[in-house]
């Protein structure tokens, strides 16, 4: 049974739209650091860190005994969660989002992260889908258009216009 206190959470910028991940409403958790408490995936795929317009970023946010009140997401540092951020201005990463079984052999759930308007190798918005490894210890920033083949694999659409990372989801084995 899950048990879901309300609280709430500020966006760092006013023109964020939030979208919180469970179904239609995008709240997604599971425990990813290893810590034993749930943790919080949601998205806010207008965000546009850095001045890079659109790129859209994804929020941990680490579980725990006790919560802020009320929880800003502009102070968020690497003991409370990390945000992800796009690669590039217009990507809208986090359109859509799954925690997935463990893909590399790590022990630890993965992260599925659609950017559907990104642009790469020249494909006008053919689309990109992370494949984000998780790990125990989470810097407080990620930025994708630094991200090594270590911490992710990044899944491009096939032509133009694919707009791959619009929906995904993971299964199980």
């Amino acid at each position: 049974m899950l048990t879901l206190a309300i609280m709430i959470i500020l966006s760092d910028q006013l023109s964020t739209y939030l979208k919180i991940l469970v179904k239609e409403i995008t709240i997604l958790y599971r425990d990813l650091n290893g810590d034993g408490f749930n943790d919080l995936i949601f998205s806010s795929p207008h965000a546009s860190p850095q001045g890079r317009t659109g790129v859209g970023e994804v929020y941990i946010v680490f579980g725990g005994s006790t919560w802020g009140f009320p929880f800003d997401l502009a102070f968020l540092n690497a003991t409370q969660g990390v945000k992800i951020q796009g690669a590039f201005a217009g990507d809208l990463l986090g359109t859509s989002i799954s925690i997935i079984d463990d893909m590399n052999g790590d022990g630890k759930s993965d992260l599925l992260l659609g950017a559907w308007q990104a642009s790469p190798l020249g494909r006008g918005k053919a689309g990109a889908v992370y494949l984000l490894f998780g790990r125990s210890s989470w810097p407080a920033i990620i930025d994708l258009s630094n991200i090594t083949q270590s911490e992710a694999t990044i899944i491009y659409g096939v032509v133009t216009g694919d707009a791959l990372g619009w929906s995904i989801s993971g299964v199980s084995d």
